[in-house]
């Protein structure tokens, strides 16, 4: 093997002892085979050796045993190698050992799937048996309320017509506000002469005042409050209302 990687790379430099390293310390993809593991440690052992810098037992196990670990899958194999006595630490132990730790585990991964897989069919017969008996149970409600529902459309088609009418009644009562209120605005003489005629009549009735009717003085009110004197006039109130009463 040596003398291959010598007549394949010639003399090994440092820069290339470097990358080897590295080679060496890229992660391992547990859903390959064990043996791609096995194959780049021995390799990059293979190299350094070619490059004078050989790598000691105890760091070819350690660099394949942290990687192995990384995966955070080999917890129990790990804790099992680690109580291994140090003459059993080799690197020919170390491959037959994760090498059925890796073959349990795929076991495991197989039958776990195959039980996902039944659990996940039994779940999906389970939600086509629901749904079926929802869609059945549907089908049974439309058709004993159809009656109903067609009687709430026609509700519906009845509110939305009176909303309308509504709706235009009260536009019109809008417009017509809004024309009074221009007329006010255009004509507001209308009140000041209205106010004018209060204060230059000379009728006058002790409960209500000065007033617009001749027939409405003290003598004549039939709207009386208490304590009513028929003969108050405007010149002589009797204590009587003030109401119009200033000029």
């Amino acid at each position: 093997m040596l003398q291959f990687l010598y007549d394949t790379y010639g003399d090994i430099t440092p820069s290339e002892l470097e990358d080897n390293d590295e080679r060496m310390r890229l992660p391992y993809d547990p859903t390959q085979p064990m043996e791609t593991l096995y194959n780049q440690i021995e390799q990059a052992v293979d190299i350094a050796e070619a490059g004078q810098q050989p790598y000691t037992n105890k760091q070819v196990l350690t660099r394949a045993y942290n990687l192995i670990l990384q995966t955070g899958l080999f917890t129990d194999p790990c804790r099992e190698w680690r109580h291994k006595l140090p003459a059993d630490k080799t690197w020919n132990h170390f491959k037959t050992h994760f090498a059925k730790a890796h073959k349990e585990l795929r076991q495991q991964q197989d039958t776990a799937n195959r039980t996902g897989m039944h659990a996940a069919n039994s779940v999906l017969t389970s939600i086509q048996n629901d749904a079926s008996q929802a869609l059945q149970e549907f089908t049974n409600a439309t058709l004993a309320d159809h009656n109903h529902v067609t009687e709430l459309i026609n509700a519906n088609q009845t509110t939305q017509h009176d909303v309308q009418q509504l709706k235009a009644t009260i536009q019109i009562l809008q417009t017509q506000l809004t024309t009074l209120m221009t007329a006010m605005q255009l004509n507001p003489g209308n009140n000041s002469r209205r106010r004018e005629r209060n204060t230059t009549s000379t009728w006058y009735c002790w409960s209500h005042g000065r007033t617009m009717n001749p027939k409405h003085t003290s003598k004549t009110c039939i709207h009386r409050k208490e304590g009513h004197q028929e003969a108050a006039t405007l010149e002589n109130k009797m204590g009587g209302s003030i109401k119009h009463c200033h000029t």
